[in-house]
């Protein structure tokens, strides 16, 4: 049996791989290497395995010895483009690239190193990502490796199944670490680059009528939903504060008897009012939640955490209104509170301090919100009026519609 390697004159044509014998499996060694120089130091390594594989490789050579790596499979990469990556091939960026280690690695540091460090707000976000968007693909994939071609692949994926937004929230994360590591090192060129954006977004308009008010309020109550999550539903349309800020509220932050709530105020966090004093309705609605063991929060989640499984409970809300209602998020009830401060009449200066946004200009460096803080829950008294009236009417005359601020 023939088992001697084949004869090779020094240069690849496509006549001679097609034809070229594959090594036996019994045959020592069992796969064959063909060498083609290129330039002095620099060689194209065409190796052929038993099983019928052609990959080609770049040779170089460091301190005197050889050093190769994988460029592409033959026929997916013909011979002229094999050798075109052979000469640009740059031995630095794959020692580069080696170092870097894979997407799951460069992640991790980038979490530790920068998100960790920074102290940023987005953290559980940017972890979510990874877990359910970005390691599932690349995790095991070098990072040198990940090309514009696998960054548009991606987006496309999840464009398809999640919509232009998440894509673009994605993007977003995917840009920031990727500069980031770009920053660290030498060799590395981020993939990402102007126009891979795939929408552009309107603000959202999006408030919820009486009706719907009325409608989710009672939802609320239903005896199949959690009831904190009811609870904090209520609060989100009375407070209009974010919320993320009311689900890690703790028992230690609200007095029970003078009704103030401090509002811890975090680096980095957007705008909030620095305390707020909650109307009775708010008040009544908080009575109403026992405190869960050794949980600090309000409303509590698994062990000593926060509330989080918005998705969950807010699909479950859903179930309990009409079918032909409009989607709606958590925000939007913000959105609504500030209609409803409108509708009283109140300020706007005094509208957006009681939601938390930031003051602009002059007045965020002469103003003291201290001095605002009565207005401001006046104008949260007006909204919890306000939905009084929505919800229970006012037949009886027993609900005070409280004036202009």
């Amino acid at each position: 049996m023939e088992t001697d390697k084949p004869e090779f004159s020094g240069s690849f044509t496509e006549r001679w791989i097609k034809h070229l014998r594959l090594p036996l499996k019994t045959d020592k060694p069992n796969q064959w290497s063909f060498l083609e120089r290129l330039e002095r130091g620099r060689s194209l390594v065409l190796v052929v395995s038993h099983g019928g594989t052609k990959s080609w490789r770049a040779l170089w050579y460091e301190a005197g010895k050889p050093k190769s790596a994988k460029l592409g499979t033959y026929p997916d990469m013909g011979i002229a483009d094999s050798r075109k990556a052979a000469s640009k091939f740059k031995p630095e960026q794959h020692t580069a690239s080696k170092e870097a280690g894979t997407f799951k690695e460069v992640a991790e540091d980038f979490v530790k190193r920068h998100v960790d460090k920074k102290g940023l707000r987005s953290k559980h976000e940017i972890e979510r990502q990874l877990k359910v968007y970005l390691n599932p693909k690349w995790k095991d994939k070098a990072l040198f490796d990940i090309t514009r071609k696998d960054v548009n692949k991606l987006l496309d994926d999840i464009e398809d199944n999640h919509g232009k937004r998440q894509a673009d929230v994605v993007l977003a994360t995917i840009s920031k670490m990727f500069s980031w590591y770009e920053a660290r090192d030498d060799n590395y060129r981020s993939p990402v680059v102007r126009g891979m954006k795939r929408g552009e977004y309107k603000p959202r308009e999006r408030w919820l009528s009486d009706d719907e008010i009325k409608l989710v309020w009672a939802a609320c109550d239903h005896e199949d939903l959690y009831k904190p999550y009811g609870a904090m539903i209520k609060l989100m349309l009375l407070t209009g504060q974010r919320r993320g800020k009311l689900s890690t509220m703790r028992w230690a932050d609200f007095g029970h008897n003078s009704g103030v709530w401090t509002i811890p105020h975090e680096e980095r966090e957007k705008g909030a009012p620095p305390s707020l004093t909650l109307p009775k309705l708010a008040r009544e609605i908080l009575a109403t939640i026992g405190k869960q063991g050794e949980n600090p929060y309000v409303f509590a989640g698994r062990g000593k955490k926060a509330f989080n499984a918005f998705s969950q409970r807010k699909a479950e809300l859903d179930k309990l209104l009409p079918d032909d209602m409009p989607h709606w998020t958590h925000h939007d009830l913000r959105r609504t509170a500030r209609k409803l401060m409108t509708r009283r009449h109140v300020e706007t200066e005094i509208a957006e301090r009681a939601l938390g946004h930031s003051i602009k200009g002059i007045q965020a460096v002469y103003d003291d919100p201290r001095e605002y803080g009565r207005r401001v829950d006046q104008a949260l008294e007006a909204v919890a009026s306000e939905v009084e009236l929505i919800i229970h009417g006012d037949d009886d005359g027993k609900i005070r519609r409280i004036g202009g601020l």
